[in-house]
């Protein structure tokens, strides 16, 4: 299966991705690729029929051309994961990206909420943003087209926030505490 890198970083897409998201991401997959030379691409399919989903993401990944980051969902296998060259292993961390937990992860938090209405477009939008402004960050890039991560910057200034809350409130009731003892 050849694949035409010069088309699109959307490898693939069955009809999971809307056209919106998908011209956004070949948006931030193009500036990336020329500010950088990584190439970022995504693989969405409904299902991987008869075959382990490593062998068939190594039949992808064989004809990408070197530095590159891959990220793969199969959706009704309920299967996501990242795959990249060994010259870009250093350029992004894939477990912040696939962390279950909200405060890290990009993906797996959206796609685990069984409420969410377009979750596969947020998450696979999200993580693809997220991988590009890794990458474009440890190049010392910026990237124009980034959506930006406000979410997990607010959530880490409230979480900070509240943990200085709770040592003010240790170490006043400490200090009371020894205030009185002494009198």
């Amino acid at each position: 299966m050849a694949v035409n890198l010069e088309a699109s970083f959307v490898l693939k897409n069955e009809d999971i991705l809307n056209e919106r998201v998908s011209k956004k991401i070949n948006e931030m997959g193009e500036e990336l690729y020329k500010k950088t030379g990584v190439s970022v691409y995504i693989y969405v399919v409904k299902r991987v029929q008869n075959k382990k989903i490593g062998d068939f993401v190594k039949g992808i990944s064989k004809d990408l051309r070197s530095p590159f980051i891959l990220l793969f969902l199969a959706r009704d296998n309920q299967k996501v994961d990242i795959y990249n060259s060994s010259d870009a292993i250093k350029l992004f961390d894939k477990d912040m990206t696939l962390s279950p937990f909200s405060w890290s992860g990009s993906i797996i938090p959206i796609l685990a909420n069984p409420k969410m209405e377009d979750k596969y477009n947020v998450a696979m939008l999200n993580g693809y943003a997220d991988i590009a402004e890794q990458v474009a960050k440890s190049k010392n890039i910026k990237l124009e087209s980034a959506i930006g991560s406000t979410n997990r910057t607010i959530y880490h200034i409230l979480r900070y926030g509240i943990y200085g809350f709770l040592i003010f409130v240790v170490f006043g009731y400490f200090y009371q505490k020894r205030k009185f003892k002494n009198e």
